[in-house]
C-alpha cells in the first residue's frame, strides 16, 4: 500500500492481507519460529509489536519476544525506554533492554559515522541476545520508504550495490533477520496506526537536519515524491529484482571462478586468462573482484579504478605488473594473471600497464 492507494478510505482488512501475502511470498514466518522484535518505540516499530500482538501467535503460531537498546545519545532515550518497559510489562510481553554510550564508541571509530556505529552496536546486541535467549529470527520494522532512503542515500555516496537495497530475508550470525513491513509504505502505517489508535514515542532527532539521511528523509524524496507518488514502492519492487539478479550473477561468478581462479603454490592465486578473456566485462570484474577478495579475505581497500587497473593488465604484455594497496602485486603472466600479497612492495596506487 502507497501514499497513492490512500485516496481510498483505509481498510484494515486489504492492509493486513497485503502483509500477509508478502509474509507468505518471503518465506518470513515459518510456523513454530521464535521471532525477536527490535522496537525503538516508534511508530513504525509499535505497529510491528501491534501485528504481532494480534496475529503472531493465532496465525503464525510464533513465539516471541520484545528487545529495546537505548542508544544514550539523547537526554529523552532513558524516558522512552522506562515507557516500553512499562507497556510491554502491562501487555505481558517478554521485554528485554540495555544501554549502550553510542558516543564514546563513535569516539574511538572516527572513521565511521555515528549512525553506522549506532546501527553495528545495535545488531550486534540484538543478535547476541536472541541467540542467548534461543531466538532463531530477529525482526526489524524497516518499511519500503526507509528503503528508498536507504538506496538514495548508497547511490549519492556511489555505491551501486544501494541499489539492492534491504532484503526482506538474510541469515547473520546464524540468526534470520526479517522486514516483514518492507513492502508498507509510511502513509499506510500512519493509516493504520491512526486506525488502530496506537500509541508510540516520537524521537526528536529523526527531525535534525544535521544527519544525511534526515536531510534526505525531508528535503530531497519529497521533491521526487511529487513526481512520482508511488517512488517508495516501485524501488521496494525494484530493489527485490535486483536483489534476485544479483543471486544468478553471484552464481555465475561463482561457477567462473571455480573453473578459472587456482591455488599455484604459497599465496599465490592465478587467474586463467584464455577462459577470462571470453568472458563478458562485467563478469571479468566480478572475477577479479573475486580473486582479489579470495587472496586478502575481504574488498574494502579496493575500489572500481583497481578494479579496472587489473582488467587492463589482462591485455598488457608478459611481465607487466601492477601494485594495488595492502602490498598485493598483480603480474601479466603467458597464460595468466597472477595475485600474490607481498611482504617487500611498497602500497601504491595502481599502475596503468603500458
Amino acid at each position: 500500500m502507497t501514499s497513492a492507494d490512500l485516496k481510498t478510505p483505509f481498510s484494515d482488512r486489504r492492509f493486513c492481507s497485503d502483509l500477509f501475502l508478502f509474509i507468505q511470498r518471503q518465506k518470513l514466518l515459518p510456523a513454530g519460529s521464535r521471532v525477536l522484535l527490535a522496537v525503538s518505540g516508534g511508530l513504525d516499530s509499535m505497529l510491528l509489536l501491534d501485528f504481532f500482538r494480534r496475529f503472531g501467535k493465532q496465525k503464525y503460531g510464533l513465539d516471541w519476544g520484545v528487545a529495546h537498546l537505548d542508544h544514550g545519545l539523547r537526554p529523552g532515550s532513558g524516558a522512552d525506554a522506562a515507557w516500553l518497559a512499562e507497556f510491554c510489562r502491562a501487555a505481558e510481553i517478554p521485554f528485554w533492554q540495555a544501554r549502550l554510550e553510542v558516543a564514546k564508541h563513535h569516539a574511538k571509530s572516527p572513521q565511521s559515522s555515528l549512525e553506522a556505529v549506532a546501527r553495528d552496536l545495535r545488531y550486534d546486541w540484538l543478535l547476541s541476545l536472541a541467540i542467548e535467549q534461543g531466538f532463531n529470527c530477529l525482526a526489524t520494522a524497516h518499511t519500503a520508504s526507509d528503503q528508498a532512503e536507504g538506496m538514495l542515500m548508497r547511490l549519492v555516496r556511489g555505491s551501486l550495490a544501494g541499489l539492492g537495497g534491504m532484503a526482506p530475508l538474510q541469515s547473520r550470525a546464524g540468526i534470520c533477520l526479517i522486514r516483514p513491513l518492507l513492502s508498507q509504505t509510511r502513509p499506510s502505517l500512519e493509516a493504520y496506526a491512526a486506525f488502530q489508535q496506537l500509541i508510540w514515542r516520537e524521537d526528536p532527532s529523526n527531525a535534525e537536519l544535521d544527519f544525511f539521511r534526515n536531510r534526505l528523509r525531508h528535503q530531497i524524496l519529497p521533491l521526487l515524491r511529487q513526481e512520482n507518488a508511488r517512488l517508495d514502492q516501485h524501488w521496494s519492487e525494484h530493489a527485490l529484482l535486483w536483489q534476485d539478479e544479483q543471486t544468478w550473477l553471484e552464481q555465475l561468478t561463482a561457477e567462473a571462478a571455480s573453473a578459472s581462479l587456482k591455488q599455484e603454490s604459497g599465496h599465490v592465486l592465478l587467474l586463467d586468462l584464455r577462459l577470462f578473456q571470453g568472458y563478458a566485462q562485467a563478469l571479468q570484474r566480478r572475477l577479479v573482484k573475486t580473486a582479489l577478495t579470495q587472496l586478502l579475505g575481504e574488498w574494502k581497500v579496493f575500489t572500481s579504478r583497481h578494479l579496472e587497473a587489473v582488467c587492463q593488465l589482462a591485455d598488457a604484455d608478459t611481465g607487466k605488473s601492477l601494485n594495488l594497496p595492502r602490498q598485493v602485486r598483480v603480474s601479466r603472466r603467458k597464460h595468466a594473471l597472477a595475485f600474490e600479497q607481498e611482504t617487500t612492495v611498497s602500497e601504491a596506487a595502481p599502475e596503468t600497464p603500458a
